[in-house]
């Protein structure tokens, strides 16, 4: 976790979308146990969350084949069933490393700056980069 949250998020238990979510509340409870998170930030963090369907459409186009009939036109897929290997293929290859090598070269300084202030590895930032521009 960076030395100071980033954001300006407090709650004391989650709201909105969220609230009340087993799940969520087990994640909360693992990064507070394992990996010192503050409660409260991320209480206030995932108060803010809302579900995106247009993502999740997005990810079901990775989940294993299945019959498609007679679903609902507001279907927006099912949370969990995707691959993370089809996904994962989309973007581990030969010309995406090559090209996400060049661009840390290319860019070492700023990356280097960037991981000082905001205390996010070069790593993750250029990771980020590829999967949302594909470096262009």
């Amino acid at each position: 976790m960076p030395k100071k949250p980033v954001g300006n998020y407090a709650a004391s238990k989650v709201s909105g979308t969220y609230a009340g979510k087993k799940s969520v509340n087990r994640f909360i409870n693992t990064m507070v146990e394992k990996h010192n998170f503050n409660r409260r930030w991320l209480n206030g963090l995932f108060s803010t969350v809302e579900r995106q369907n247009k993502s999740i459409r997005l990810l079901d186009r990775y989940a294993p084949s299945k019959k498609k009939k007679n679903r609902p036109a507001d279907y927006v897929g099912q949370p969990g069933r995707g691959s993370w290997s089809r996904y994962r293929r989309q973007f581990i290859n030969e010309k995406n490393l090559q090209r996400g090598t060049e661009f840390w070269l290319s860019h070492k300084s700023t990356l280097r700056r960037v991981e000082r202030e905001y205390q996010v590895p070069a790593h993750v930032i250029v990771g980020i980069i590829g999967v949302e521009t594909r470096w262009g």
